[in-house]
């Protein structure tokens, strides 16, 4: 996502943008880091000061996950609001929020994600998901 600091007329601008999945490339998340079920739907407000611009972000997506504990893959809803401020000088033409989306998603994936907080896991004698079955091993 790139700004123009030229539409940015008085001292604030909202607009709503999606960053499509095949544009995640953009971002450098691409295959074997984070996938995404849908569009990053972004919400941006940037309001201006004299030397520096304040950008408000909410992004939400889904991502899909595999649990830590059973190895099940589930969806997992996203969202985040965030502020970032960037320094304007007077040859600048466009703020690039891309690397900031990237960190602040890297940063909020879970390191150890779950597909319930009552996930039992798989037995560590036999594998068998205990979510779903009982285990007959001792």
């Amino acid at each position: 996502m790139k700004i123009d600091i030229k539409q940015i007329s008085g001292e604030k601008l909202e607009f709503e943008e999606e960053i499509q999945p095949v544009d995640m490339d953009l971002l450098e998340l691409g295959e074997g880091h984070v996938t995404f079920l849908r569009p990053i739907s972004t919400k941006a407000t940037v309001i201006m000061a004299s030397c520096a611009a304040l950008v408000n972000l909410q992004l939400e997506t889904s991502l899909y996950l595999h649990c830590s504990r059973c190895l099940a893959e589930f969806e997992f809803p996203y969202s985040k609001k965030f502020q970032l401020v960037y320094p304007i000088e007077k040859d600048s033409l466009f703020i690039d929020v891309n690397p900031d989306i990237r960190q602040e998603i890297i940063l909020d994936y879970p390191i150890k994600p779950l597909c319930s907080q009552g996930c039992k896991g798989l037995c560590a004698a036999c594998g068998c998901n205990l979510n779903i079955n009982e285990c007959i091993c001792k």
